[in-house]
């Protein structure tokens, strides 16, 4: 790639990243993630009635709960205001990227409850609890498109591009965060921090993209690995 690739390096690779689904009784669904030293657990219930709806809605809807651990950062305990922030900010970011992803009009009047939990973080939290909570759904059996597989890079613009950047890295000049159904070529969420240049943007995008049809070919391997568990 004339210029792309010579003005705008990837610095790193993708994190070690391990994948599991059916993690925790009584659920629905359920799927544990881990990206480097970031940890997350999630669990999925439903669909089932929605008793806060009080119209019948032709298509249903999804909730999200994200908790992350008191002890769940580097640097030990987390004050409490900046985790709430950290939740809150997690659950707007999953449910945008997930909602596309799911037939609704299939559960009428009905909610479907997702449940993350970050044990371990470094760095960024929404792309892995994005990838957990759409295992977590396909293994509940609930009616997707595709499997939702996101990314994220920062933007050292003296340097190039940093996939999946730690907590370590507090300088640089911008942040993207990229969900993807691969089998859909469709974009789910963009979410760009930082003044960005046009042919920036597009080289990252191409950069995330490919990070998130990597990661989508660990998901599929994961569900893959479960159901031939069961078959034995």
């Amino acid at each position: 790639e004339e210029g792309g690739e010579k003005d705008f390096p990837v610095l790193n690779t993708l994190r070690r990243k391990h994948m599991s689904v059916d993690v925790v009784d009584r659920a629905s669904g359920s799927a544990y993630v881990e990206s480097g030293r970031t940890k997350v657990v999630c669990t999925v219930h439903g669909p089932k009635t929605d008793t806060w709806s009080s119209l019948f809605s032709e298509h249903g809807r999804i909730s999200c709960f994200v908790t992350i651990s008191a002890f769940s950062g580097s640097d030990g305990e987390r004050r409490e205001e900046r985790r709430e922030e950290e939740e809150r900010a997690a659950e707007l970011g999953i449910l945008p990227a997930l909602q596309s992803a799911i037939n609704l009009l299939k559960y009428p009047k009905s909610v479907i409850e997702v449940h993350v939990s970050v044990v371990e973080a470094d760095g960024d939290l929404l792309s892995p609890c994005i990838v957990c909570a759409s295992l977590a759904l396909a293994h509940a059996g609930v009616e997707m498109y595709d499997l939702v597989a996101s990314s994220s890079l920062a933007l050292r613009r003296k340097e190039g591009f940093m996939l999946e950047p730690g907590a370590g890295l507090t300088e640089h000049d911008g942040s993207l965060s990229l969900s993807y159904m691969p089998n859909r070529r469709e974009v789910t969420q963009l979410v760009q921090v930082g003044q960005w240049e046009q042919e920036e943007v597009a080289r990252a995008m191409k950069v995330g993209l490919r990070a998130c049809r990597s990661t989508h070919a660990l998901m599929r391997l994961a569900l893959l690995q479960h159901q031939e568990k069961e078959e034995e």
